[in-house]
């Protein structure tokens, strides 16, 4: 499961009881794809007219210069660096579909990310939800989001993680700890609940999710819910939505 947020009732071995899957570990540096212009006169440096420039060298001193590579000819000085790679990311889902037993009901589901440009450790993957999570009598499920416990009822998208660091499978440890599948790609998983037959007809979960790449030097460290960063990818939507029925069904 993800970095994502999870219920107070978890059963052991299981990453969230409701709201998001199992975290798992991670890691991550930051980096900064920041490109620096060489070769440019700073604003700051005044033009000086030729009828001011005193110390200019006579036109035969020049043509020395140039000649034993002592002047400032057009072939001595460097070229600039060439700009860094750009970043470019893609994301697509596997397993989206539902395992029902007698006790429980189970999404898992895979994020599959493959990136272009710097290092793996620039890209993380952020997840978004909405929706609630209640018990058989109605009343709303606590889940853990941000460090704090909360009621599972959100009617707009927040990020879905258990920490203040958005990043999914972030943690205290870092923030970067996906499955690397490949030299250009990695992987994620999430097991959102499950619902559980035992906690009796009306038990619900209806829970819409969002999932994207984005470049990590564009999350910040700490979030409250939002983010402004865009991600590099498409998101990626997917749901978790169950009832138990009488008998200990399941409807999606």
């Amino acid at each position: 499961m993800s970095d994502r947020a999870y219920e107070i009732d978890r059963v052991p071995g299981a990453r969230l009881d409701d709201a998001v899957g199992s975290p798992a570990e991670r890691s991550l540096p930051r980096t900064s794809d920041r490109a620096t212009a060489g070769g440019l006169r700073p604003s700051s440096v005044p033009v000086v007219d030729a009828a001011e420039n005193r110390g200019a060298p006579e036109p035969d001193e020049e043509r020395d210069r140039s000649s034993n590579g002592s002047g400032s000819g057009s072939g001595s000085s460097a070229p600039p660096p060439p700009p860094p790679a750009s970043r470019s990311a893609s994301l697509t889902l596997s397993g989206n579909t539902y395992t029902d037993t007698a006790a429980e009901s189970h999404k898992n589901i895979t994020f599959n990310a493959t990136w272009s440009g710097g290092t793996k450790e620039d890209y993380v993957i952020v997840q978004w939800l909405k929706g609630y999570s209640k018990n058989a009598d109605g009343t709303p499920r606590t889940v853990t989001m941000y460090g704090s416990d909360v009621d599972f009822n959100f009617a707009n998208w927040q990020i879905d993680s258990i920490d203040a660091d958005p990043a999914y499978w972030s943690d205290a440890g870092g923030r970067w700890n996906y499955s690397v599948d490949a030299a250009n790609k990695f992987s994620a998983t999430d097991d959102p609940g499950p619902v559980k037959s035992a906690q009796g007809a009306g038990r619900e979960a209806k829970v819409d999710f969002k999932t994207a790449v984005y470049k990590a030097a564009d999350v910040p460290a700490t979030t409250k819910g939002t983010i402004s960063a865009t991600p590099l990818s498409s998101f990626q939507p997917w749901s978790y939505n169950v009832r138990v029925e009488s008998g200990g069904k399941y409807k999606h």
